[in-house]
This record gives structure tokens, C-alpha cells and sequence, in this order.
């Protein structure tokens, strides 16, 4: 039972450290773009962009048909582009 008794925390302690470093993973994902809504009007948005080999684009659940590109910075110069994703699909954001 004693040993028992000082298993008991030790493993606490190793299972909150591994979800801790699970959780910062699942941070990482997550990036801020930037997409221009209206002409010269710039919006940051928390987006998963996993890089690849198309443009990351995103649409809001309002207005699903209107997509947007999404830049690492505003006021993109020419040499900026847009941020790349995995998928063809847009992301839909709240």
C-alpha cells in the first residue's frame, strides 16, 4: 500500500507533463494571418495553415461564398505570399 501510496503522485506528475507538451503542440497549428475584407481594409484570423502547396484561403460561416486569401502580413508587398495549406478546401471561421 505504500508503494502504492508513492506511485500514485509520481505518475500524476508524468501524465501532467505529457499533456502539457500535447496541449503546446496543439498551439503551434495555430497561426495568424491576415486577410483583406474590404479594399485596403485589413483583419487578423487565427488560422491552421499547414504548409503545402496551395494557398490558404478562408471563408466566414456568414458568408460562405465570398473566400479570402490569407498573408502572413498586411499590405502584402509584391514578394509576399500567401500563406500555403494542405488542403483545396477553404478554413470557416466564425
Amino acid at each position: 500500500m505504500k508503494k502504492l501510496r508513492m506511485i500514485l503522485p509520481m505518475l500524476a506528475f508524468v501524465l501532467a507533463i505529457g499533456m502539457s507538451f500535447a496541449y503546446v503542440k496543439a498551439d503551434l497549428a495555430v497561426i495568424q494571418g491576415y486577410i483583406e475584407t474590404s479594399p485596403g481594409v485589413w483583419e487578423s484570423v487565427d488560422v491552421n495553415c499547414i504548409n503545402g502547396n496551395k494557398e490558404c484561403r478562408v471563408v466566414f460561416s456568414s458568408d460562405p461564398n465570398t473566400v479570402y486569401m490569407v498573408y502572413p502580413v498586411q499590405n502584402p508587398g509584391e514578394d509576399d505570399k500567401p500563406l500555403t495549406s494542405s488542403s483545396l478546401d477553404p478554413i470557416v471561421l466564425d
